[in-house]
Protein backbone atom coordinates (compact mmCIF):
# COMPACT_ATOMS: atom_id res chain seq x y z
CA UNK A 1 0.00 0.00 0.00
CA UNK A 2 2.88 2.34 0.74
CA UNK A 3 4.26 1.78 -2.76
CA UNK A 4 0.84 2.42 -4.28
CA UNK A 5 0.54 5.66 -2.29
CA UNK A 6 3.95 6.83 -3.47
CA UNK A 7 3.05 5.91 -7.04
CA UNK A 8 -0.20 7.94 -6.85
CA UNK A 9 1.68 10.98 -5.56
CA UNK A 10 4.26 10.65 -8.31
CA UNK A 11 1.50 10.48 -10.92
CA UNK A 12 -0.10 13.63 -9.53
CA UNK A 13 3.24 15.43 -9.64
CA UNK A 14 3.71 14.44 -13.29
CA UNK A 15 0.22 15.60 -14.24
CA UNK A 16 -1.27 12.12 -14.73
CA UNK A 17 -4.14 13.04 -12.43
CA UNK A 18 -6.75 10.56 -13.65
CA UNK A 19 -4.36 7.62 -13.32
CA UNK A 20 -3.32 8.90 -9.90
CA UNK A 21 -6.98 8.98 -8.83
CA UNK A 22 -7.38 5.36 -9.95
CA UNK A 23 -4.45 4.24 -7.80
CA UNK A 24 -5.70 6.29 -4.84
CA UNK A 25 -9.14 4.75 -5.18
CA UNK A 26 -7.63 1.25 -5.18
CA UNK A 27 -5.90 2.07 -1.90
CA UNK A 28 -9.22 3.28 -0.47
CA UNK A 29 -10.96 0.07 -1.53
CA UNK A 30 -8.28 -1.91 0.30
CA UNK A 31 -8.36 0.13 3.50
CA UNK A 32 -11.84 1.76 3.55
CA UNK A 33 -10.25 4.67 5.39
CA UNK A 34 -12.57 7.74 5.38
CA UNK A 35 -9.58 10.07 5.03
CA UNK A 36 -8.70 8.39 1.74
CA UNK A 37 -12.30 8.68 0.53
CA UNK A 38 -12.11 12.43 1.14
CA UNK A 39 -8.73 12.67 -0.59
CA UNK A 40 -10.06 10.90 -3.68
CA UNK A 41 -13.18 13.10 -3.57
CA UNK A 42 -11.08 16.27 -3.49
CA UNK A 43 -9.20 15.11 -6.59
CA UNK A 44 -12.49 14.31 -8.34
CA UNK A 45 -13.89 17.75 -7.44
CA UNK A 46 -10.81 19.39 -8.95
CA UNK A 47 -11.52 17.44 -12.16
CA UNK A 48 -15.24 18.33 -11.95
CA UNK A 49 -16.16 14.65 -11.94
CA UNK A 50 -19.18 15.32 -9.80
CA UNK A 51 -21.14 12.07 -10.22
CA UNK A 52 -18.16 9.89 -9.35
CA UNK A 53 -17.38 12.09 -6.37
CA UNK A 54 -20.93 11.88 -5.01
CA UNK A 55 -21.12 8.12 -5.55
CA UNK A 56 -17.84 7.62 -3.70
CA UNK A 57 -18.83 9.78 -0.73
CA UNK A 58 -22.33 8.30 -0.53
CA UNK A 59 -20.89 4.79 -0.45
CA UNK A 60 -18.39 5.77 2.24
CA UNK A 61 -21.11 7.35 4.39
CA UNK A 62 -23.39 4.33 3.93
CA UNK A 63 -20.63 1.93 4.99
CA UNK A 64 -20.26 3.86 8.20
CA UNK A 65 -24.01 4.01 8.76
CA UNK A 66 -24.57 0.23 8.48
CA UNK A 67 -21.47 -0.69 10.47
CA UNK A 68 -21.93 -2.26 13.91
CA UNK A 69 -21.68 -0.01 15.79
CA UNK A 70 -22.45 2.83 13.30
CA UNK A 71 -19.47 5.12 12.70
CA UNK A 72 -20.25 7.72 10.05
CA UNK A 73 -17.18 9.87 9.45
CA UNK A 74 -18.26 13.49 9.92
CA UNK A 75 -15.62 14.86 7.53
CA UNK A 76 -16.87 12.54 4.79
CA UNK A 77 -20.50 13.50 5.44
CA UNK A 78 -19.60 17.18 5.52
CA UNK A 79 -17.80 16.91 2.19
CA UNK A 80 -20.72 15.01 0.64
CA UNK A 81 -23.08 17.82 1.67
CA UNK A 82 -20.71 20.47 0.30
CA UNK A 83 -20.61 18.75 -3.08
CA UNK A 84 -24.40 18.28 -3.16
CA UNK A 85 -24.84 22.01 -2.51
CA UNK A 86 -22.35 22.86 -5.27
CA UNK A 87 -24.25 20.76 -7.84
CA UNK A 88 -27.59 22.14 -6.55
CA UNK A 89 -28.92 18.84 -5.28
CA UNK A 90 -30.58 20.66 -2.40
CA UNK A 91 -33.33 18.19 -1.60
CA UNK A 92 -30.91 15.28 -1.67
CA UNK A 93 -28.58 17.13 0.70
CA UNK A 94 -31.43 17.86 3.10
CA UNK A 95 -32.67 14.27 3.01
CA UNK A 96 -29.21 12.88 3.75
CA UNK A 97 -28.78 15.16 6.76
CA UNK A 98 -32.30 14.66 8.11
CA UNK A 99 -31.74 10.90 7.99
CA UNK A 100 -28.24 10.84 9.48
CA UNK A 101 -29.03 13.41 12.18
CA UNK A 102 -31.96 11.19 13.22
CA UNK A 103 -34.60 13.78 12.41
CA UNK A 104 -36.87 11.47 10.41
CA UNK A 105 -40.39 10.53 11.42
CA UNK A 106 -42.56 7.52 10.57
CA UNK A 107 -43.85 7.65 7.03
CA UNK A 108 -46.99 9.70 6.67
CA UNK A 109 -46.51 11.50 9.99
CA UNK A 110 -45.33 14.83 8.63
CA UNK A 111 -46.59 18.37 9.10
CA UNK A 112 -44.25 20.06 6.63
CA UNK A 113 -46.23 22.51 4.52
CA UNK A 114 -43.63 24.61 2.77
CA UNK A 115 -40.80 22.37 1.67
CA UNK A 116 -41.07 19.55 -0.80
CA UNK A 117 -39.66 17.13 1.78
CA UNK A 118 -42.13 14.67 3.22
CA UNK A 119 -39.90 13.60 6.09
CA UNK A 120 -39.57 16.83 8.05
CA UNK A 121 -40.24 15.91 11.68
CA UNK A 122 -43.36 16.78 13.58
CA UNK A 123 -41.82 18.89 16.36
CA UNK A 124 -42.11 22.48 17.39
CA UNK A 125 -39.19 24.78 16.67
CA UNK A 126 -37.97 24.79 20.27
CA UNK A 127 -37.70 20.98 20.32
CA UNK A 128 -35.99 20.96 16.95
CA UNK A 129 -33.51 23.60 18.06
CA UNK A 130 -32.63 21.57 21.14
CA UNK A 131 -32.09 18.46 19.04
CA UNK A 132 -29.98 20.24 16.43
CA UNK A 133 -27.75 21.82 19.08
CA UNK A 134 -26.40 18.35 19.79
CA UNK A 135 -25.34 17.97 16.13
CA UNK A 136 -22.18 19.34 14.47
CA UNK A 137 -22.87 22.96 13.59
CA UNK A 138 -21.25 22.65 10.12
CA UNK A 139 -23.83 20.02 9.19
CA UNK A 140 -26.66 22.05 10.72
CA UNK A 141 -25.60 25.04 8.62
CA UNK A 142 -25.63 22.98 5.44
CA UNK A 143 -29.05 21.59 6.34
CA UNK A 144 -30.36 25.14 6.76
CA UNK A 145 -28.84 26.24 3.46
CA UNK A 146 -30.31 23.26 1.60
CA UNK A 147 -33.79 23.83 3.06
CA UNK A 148 -33.62 27.54 2.16
CA UNK A 149 -33.09 26.57 -1.46
CA UNK A 150 -36.07 24.23 -1.75
CA UNK A 151 -39.17 25.45 -3.64
CA UNK A 152 -42.16 26.50 -1.59
CA UNK A 153 -45.70 25.20 -2.00
CA UNK A 154 -48.54 27.41 -3.22
CA UNK A 155 -50.16 27.26 0.22
CA UNK A 156 -47.06 28.62 1.93
CA UNK A 157 -47.62 31.95 3.66
CA UNK A 158 -44.01 33.02 3.49
CA UNK A 159 -42.50 31.50 6.63
CA UNK A 160 -39.89 28.77 6.57
CA UNK A 161 -40.24 25.20 7.78
CA UNK A 162 -39.72 24.87 11.55
CA UNK A 163 -36.69 22.72 10.77
CA UNK A 164 -35.17 25.41 8.56
CA UNK A 165 -35.80 28.11 11.16
CA UNK A 166 -34.34 25.92 13.90
CA UNK A 167 -31.21 25.21 11.84
CA UNK A 168 -30.71 28.95 11.29
CA UNK A 169 -31.08 29.74 14.99
CA UNK A 170 -28.60 27.02 15.95
CA UNK A 171 -25.98 28.49 13.60
CA UNK A 172 -26.65 32.00 14.92
CA UNK A 173 -26.15 30.79 18.49
CA UNK A 174 -22.45 30.62 17.61
CA UNK A 175 -20.51 33.90 17.36
CA UNK A 176 -19.66 35.37 13.93
CA UNK A 177 -15.99 35.46 14.89
CA UNK A 178 -15.81 31.68 14.59
CA UNK A 179 -18.71 30.86 12.27
CA UNK A 180 -18.98 33.73 9.78
CA UNK A 181 -18.56 31.26 6.92
CA UNK A 182 -21.79 29.50 7.93
CA UNK A 183 -23.53 32.87 8.36
CA UNK A 184 -22.65 33.75 4.76
CA UNK A 185 -23.62 30.28 3.54
CA UNK A 186 -27.12 30.87 4.93
CA UNK A 187 -27.34 34.43 3.57
CA UNK A 188 -26.39 33.36 0.05
CA UNK A 189 -28.90 30.51 0.17
CA UNK A 190 -31.65 32.88 1.30
CA UNK A 191 -30.92 35.44 -1.42
CA UNK A 192 -30.75 32.91 -4.24
CA UNK A 193 -33.76 32.55 -6.53
CA UNK A 194 -36.33 30.38 -4.80
CA UNK A 195 -36.68 26.96 -6.30
CA UNK A 196 -33.39 26.95 -8.19
CA UNK A 197 -32.51 23.27 -8.37
CA UNK A 198 -30.64 20.96 -10.70
CA UNK A 199 -33.75 20.77 -12.90
CA UNK A 200 -34.56 24.52 -13.00
CA UNK A 201 -31.11 26.08 -13.24
CA UNK A 202 -31.46 26.29 -17.04
CA UNK A 203 -34.39 28.73 -16.66
CA UNK A 204 -32.41 31.92 -17.23
CA UNK A 205 -35.24 34.43 -16.79
CA UNK A 206 -36.34 33.65 -13.22
CA UNK A 207 -38.00 36.73 -11.71
CA UNK A 208 -36.45 38.58 -8.80
CA UNK A 209 -39.65 38.24 -6.80
CA UNK A 210 -38.97 34.49 -6.46
CA UNK A 211 -37.04 35.20 -3.26
CA UNK A 212 -39.46 35.34 -0.34
CA UNK A 213 -39.64 38.43 1.88
CA UNK A 214 -39.07 36.13 4.89
CA UNK A 215 -35.75 35.02 3.41
CA UNK A 216 -34.67 38.59 2.70
CA UNK A 217 -35.52 39.70 6.24
CA UNK A 218 -33.64 36.77 7.76
CA UNK A 219 -30.65 37.46 5.51
CA UNK A 220 -30.69 41.11 6.55
CA UNK A 221 -30.75 40.08 10.21
CA UNK A 222 -27.69 37.86 9.70
CA UNK A 223 -25.85 40.57 7.79
CA UNK A 224 -26.53 43.01 10.63
CA UNK A 225 -24.98 40.51 13.06
CA UNK A 226 -21.94 40.17 10.82
CA UNK A 227 -21.50 43.94 10.68
CA UNK A 228 -21.03 44.00 14.45
CA UNK A 229 -17.84 41.97 14.07
CA UNK A 230 -14.94 44.31 13.22
CA UNK A 231 -12.72 41.48 11.98
CA UNK A 232 -14.90 40.60 8.97
CA UNK A 233 -13.09 41.15 5.68
CA UNK A 234 -16.00 40.15 3.43
CA UNK A 235 -17.71 42.96 1.51
CA UNK A 236 -21.39 42.79 2.46
CA UNK A 237 -22.66 45.73 0.40
CA UNK A 238 -24.04 43.78 -2.53
CA UNK A 239 -25.84 41.33 -0.26
CA UNK A 240 -27.30 44.25 1.72
CA UNK A 241 -28.57 45.82 -1.49
CA UNK A 242 -30.21 42.57 -2.60
CA UNK A 243 -31.96 42.33 0.78
CA UNK A 244 -33.38 45.82 0.29
CA UNK A 245 -34.48 44.91 -3.22
CA UNK A 246 -36.25 41.74 -2.09
CA UNK A 247 -38.29 43.57 0.58
CA UNK A 248 -39.46 46.19 -1.91
CA UNK A 249 -36.96 49.00 -1.29
CA UNK A 250 -35.89 48.94 -4.93
CA UNK A 251 -34.69 52.54 -5.25
CA UNK A 252 -32.59 52.27 -2.09
CA UNK A 253 -31.10 49.03 -3.43
CA UNK A 254 -30.34 50.61 -6.81
CA UNK A 255 -28.59 53.55 -5.16
CA UNK A 256 -26.52 51.20 -3.02
CA UNK A 257 -25.52 49.16 -6.07
CA UNK A 258 -24.51 52.36 -7.87
CA UNK A 259 -22.38 53.36 -4.89
CA UNK A 260 -20.77 49.94 -4.97
CA UNK A 261 -19.90 50.42 -8.65
CA UNK A 262 -18.12 53.67 -7.76
CA UNK A 263 -16.05 51.90 -5.11
CA UNK A 264 -15.95 48.23 -6.14
CA UNK A 265 -12.83 47.28 -4.25
CA UNK A 266 -10.78 44.56 -5.90
CA UNK A 267 -13.65 42.88 -7.75
CA UNK A 268 -12.57 41.26 -11.04
CA UNK A 269 -13.96 42.46 -14.38
CA UNK A 270 -16.46 39.62 -14.71
CA UNK A 271 -18.03 40.45 -11.34
CA UNK A 272 -18.18 44.15 -12.23
CA UNK A 273 -20.03 43.33 -15.46
CA UNK A 274 -22.59 41.30 -13.55
CA UNK A 275 -22.88 44.02 -10.91
CA UNK A 276 -23.65 46.62 -13.59
CA UNK A 277 -26.38 44.39 -15.01
CA UNK A 278 -27.83 43.88 -11.53
CA UNK A 279 -27.86 47.63 -10.85
CA UNK A 280 -29.49 48.27 -14.23
CA UNK A 281 -32.18 45.69 -13.44
CA UNK A 282 -32.94 47.50 -10.21
CA UNK A 283 -33.41 50.85 -11.99
CA UNK A 284 -35.57 49.21 -14.66
CA UNK A 285 -37.77 47.71 -11.96
CA UNK A 286 -37.88 51.08 -10.20
CA UNK A 287 -39.14 52.66 -13.43
CA UNK A 288 -35.98 54.59 -14.31
CA UNK A 289 -34.77 53.11 -17.61
CA UNK A 290 -32.58 56.18 -18.29
CA UNK A 291 -30.46 55.45 -15.22
CA UNK A 292 -30.25 51.83 -16.29
CA UNK A 293 -29.01 52.94 -19.72
CA UNK A 294 -26.34 55.12 -18.11
CA UNK A 295 -25.05 52.16 -16.11
CA UNK A 296 -25.02 49.86 -19.12
CA UNK A 297 -23.47 52.43 -21.45
CA UNK A 298 -19.98 51.24 -20.53
CA UNK A 299 -20.88 47.58 -21.11
CA UNK A 300 -20.19 46.36 -24.64
CA UNK A 301 -22.11 43.68 -26.50
CA UNK A 302 -19.11 41.38 -26.02
CA UNK A 303 -19.23 42.09 -22.27
CA UNK A 304 -22.89 41.09 -22.16
CA UNK A 305 -22.10 37.87 -24.01
CA UNK A 306 -19.50 37.02 -21.36
CA UNK A 307 -21.74 38.02 -18.47
CA UNK A 308 -23.50 35.40 -16.35
CA UNK A 309 -26.45 37.80 -15.99
CA UNK A 310 -28.48 39.69 -18.57
CA UNK A 311 -30.95 42.52 -17.94
CA UNK A 312 -34.56 41.42 -18.03
CA UNK A 313 -36.50 42.16 -21.20
CA UNK A 314 -38.46 45.42 -21.22
CA UNK A 315 -42.20 45.21 -20.72
CA UNK A 316 -44.56 45.95 -23.60
CA UNK A 317 -45.46 49.29 -21.99
CA UNK A 318 -41.80 50.30 -21.77
CA UNK A 319 -41.18 49.31 -25.39
CA UNK A 320 -44.19 51.36 -26.53
CA UNK A 321 -42.98 54.36 -24.54
CA UNK A 322 -39.50 54.17 -26.04
CA UNK A 323 -40.92 53.68 -29.52
CA UNK A 324 -43.13 56.75 -29.10
CA UNK A 325 -40.20 58.82 -27.87
CA UNK A 326 -38.00 57.77 -30.80
CA UNK A 327 -40.82 58.44 -33.28
CA UNK A 328 -41.28 61.97 -31.92
CA UNK A 329 -37.54 62.64 -32.12
CA UNK A 330 -37.44 61.36 -35.69
CA UNK A 331 -40.42 63.49 -36.79
CA UNK A 332 -38.82 66.54 -35.17
CA UNK A 333 -35.52 65.90 -36.93
CA UNK A 334 -37.22 65.43 -40.32
CA UNK A 335 -39.24 68.62 -39.96
CA UNK A 336 -36.20 70.81 -39.31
Amino acid sequence: LKNMWELSQLLFQKGSTDRGIEILFEIYEETEEPELACEVARKLVARRRWKECISLLEAAVEKGRVADPPRVDLNTLNMLCEVLLIVREFEKCARVLIKLLNLTTPEGNSSSSSSSLAIVPVMDEEALTAKLKSSPVDLVGKLGAALCRLPQSESDEGDADPLCSAAIEVVLSHPPETHHDLYLLLVDAMLADEGTTATTISQRWRTLANVRPWSAKQAQRILNLLETWPGLEEDLRERQAICLWRVGKVEEAALQLEALLEDPGDRPDNELRDLRVRAAEAWIEQGSPDRADNILSSVSYEDLQRSTRLPQALSAANRRSIYQELSEQLEKALSE
